[in-house]
């Protein structure tokens, strides 16, 4: 996986641990809060917008894999 991958990975398995490891609502708040994503947390943002649909779908399946 490449940086921007890791450092968003990160990103998502926090926020997936914060909203009771439920994949949908951890998708849900971080699509309804982009803005507040982009001020608070500006490298994960910036790690999101750099990846393509198809290595956003690679994070989610390795974030996911375990379960």
């Amino acid at each position: 996986m490449t940086a921007e991958q890791e450092t968003f990975k990160r990103f998502l398995e926090w926020s997936f641990e914060d909203h009771a490891e439920d994949i949908i609502r951890t998708i849900v708040w971080l699509n309804s809060h982009m803005v507040k994503i982009r001020r608070e947390y500006p490298k994960e943002y910036l790690a999101y917008k750099a990846l393509s649909n198809q290595e956003l779908n690679q994070v989610i399946c390795e974030a996911l894999l375990p379960f």
